[in-house]
């Protein structure tokens, strides 16, 4: 289930960004660093971004 969680908060992510609504973008990549599943595609995408918006 973390697998798919953590794929799904980095696609809501994009959703909110393309959106408009920065505040529901972070919310969802403080997500994807909670789920923490490393090896996921959605976990390594999150990592720059986290860094960027200064979540790390």
């Amino acid at each position: 289930m973390t697998l798919e969680l953590t794929g799904m908060y980095y696609g809501l992510y994009c959703y909110w960004t393309l959106h408009g609504d920065p505040e529901k973008a972070k919310d969802a990549i403080r997500n994807v660093l909670k789920s923490a599943y490393p090896g996921a595609f959605g976990y390594t995408k999150a990592l720059p971004v986290a860094k960027k918006l200064g979540l790390l």
